[in-house]
């Protein structure tokens, strides 16, 4: 059941949000450092505790690192959680989902699953994963999970640093997902609407990590290298061409 008592003892302390949705009139987020959903209002930047997240731990750090609306419910993604969170806005309480055992086993550290965004389209909701063997899709609609897993042999096959993770940030363009790979040579694209993916190979780069950002503009993808440079390009092939800015100008 939703709280009413605001709790003085947590709203006394400085609140770090993690994940924050708007819905308009108020801002909802998890807080970073234990385990509190906290919204504030617009008008009056009132703040309230509106609960906790049943049967996990209390003082855990980023349990939840992202938040999405569906329908009429909240969902959240776990980082350091041992399951999928889900906040029925009508109902005012918690229902937590378990995360499927993935189909691709191996070295994979599934059993730590972590995801650190999730994005929504229509009544399916796509999980993102640092550690997992797939984009989890969870249809709210009939609560049903698939996962996108096409990419994971490949990528694996690429991978500098086995059992490390998969993604650390995306981009969304209309329906489609394209996530740069933290530790491969690759760029995995997602349609929203199918479910279905599929890898571009990107230019070699030094050292184990490899992507650390990516961003859209203007038709261009430029996707950030731990080296110290960033690529502009279509990502419509693997072969096309590339511009390459450094970050830091030669002295």
């Amino acid at each position: 059941m939703e709280q009413k008592d605001s709790g003085r003892e947590l709203l006394d302390q400085a609140l770090v949000p993690e994940g924050v949705y708007d819905d308009g009139n108020r801002f909802w987020f998890m807080e970073r450092d234990y385990n509190a959903l906290f919204r504030v209002t617009k008008k009056d930047l009132r703040v309230e505790l509106v609960g906790t997240v049943p049967d996990e731990g209390f003082m855990r750090k980023g349990l939840y690192p992202s938040i999405t609306p569906c329908g009429k419910r909240l969902y959240f993604a776990p980082g350091s959680a041992e399951e999928i969170a889900e906040y029925d806005l009508l109902q005012k309480n918690f229902r937590k989902i378990p995360i499927p055992i993935p189909r691709i086993e191996g070295p994979l550290l599934w059993e730590q699953a972590k995801f650190f965004g999730a994005e929504v389209t229509g009544n399916k909701i796509y999980f993102i994963p640092d550690r997992y063997p797939g984009i989890l899709c969870y249809d709210a609609g009939r609560d049903v999970f698939f996962c996108c897993d096409e990419w994971v042999d490949e990528i694996e096959i690429m991978r500098s640093l086995a059992g490390s993770g998969y993604f650390v940030w995306y981009v969304r363009e209309v329906n489609q997902l394209i996530l740069q790979c933290l530790f491969a040579d690759a760029v995995v694209v997602l349609d929203m609407i199918t479910g279905v993916s599929h890898v571009i190979k990107t230019s070699c780069t030094e050292g184990k990590f490899k992507y650390t950002g990516i961003a859209y503009a203007e038709g261009y993808y430029y996707l950030v290298t731990a080296g110290g440079t960033v690529l502009k390009r279509k990502l419509e092939a693997e072969d096309e061409e590339i511009t390459v800015f450094p970050f830091f100008a030669q002295r």
